[in-house]
């Protein structure tokens, strides 16, 4: 499994750790990052640090932030299962850099062996979030209200 790398904006992906669950949970309670969300209310911080701290000894999870000088920018979790649901988030200030497809393609690289179809669902005009899966190599399919895109 691949711990982390470094792209050559110096945005360092890496295994999440225990203090950054504070980071992951602004990232993911951002207006923003809710309003792209499948459940588009923020998350309450006593339910994120319980979820947190579960998934991150969960196995059946693969955990990876992005930062920039040593602040946590970006975060990209796959659910392991028979099928791995992916997903992503980045700060507003740092959108738009690559720091997604970054961490897109570290998940799949940590996912690699894993037997698993990757998937993600996304709305389909969030256009950034749709691009970064397409250009990973995802492919498009889905329901009504959101995209579903698969990682053959």
């Amino acid at each position: 499994m691949t711990s982390s790398r470094r792209d050559v904006m110096g945005v360092l992906i890496r295994m999440a750790r225990k203090e950054d669950e504070a980071a992951w949970l602004a990232i993911r309670n951002d207006p923003e990052a809710c309003f792209w969300s499948h459940a588009q209310a923020p998350i309450d911080p006593l339910v994120h640090t319980t979820w947190f701290a579960h998934t991150l000894n969960n196995p059946a999870d693969i955990l990876h932030v992005a930062e920039v000088e040593g602040t946590v920018v970006g975060y990209g979790r796959v659910a392991v299962a028979r099928t791995g649901t992916v997903s992503f988030g980045v700060t507003a200030t740092q959108r738009g850099r690559g720091i997604g497809q970054g961490l897109l393609a570290t998940l799949d690289a940590a996912a690699q062996g894993a037997h698993i179809t990757q998937q993600a669902w996304v709305h389909p005009s969030n256009i950034p979030s749709m691009l970064a899966f397409l250009r990973a190599g995802y492919q498009l399919g889905g329901k009504l209200g959101y995209q579903h895109l698969v990682k053959p």
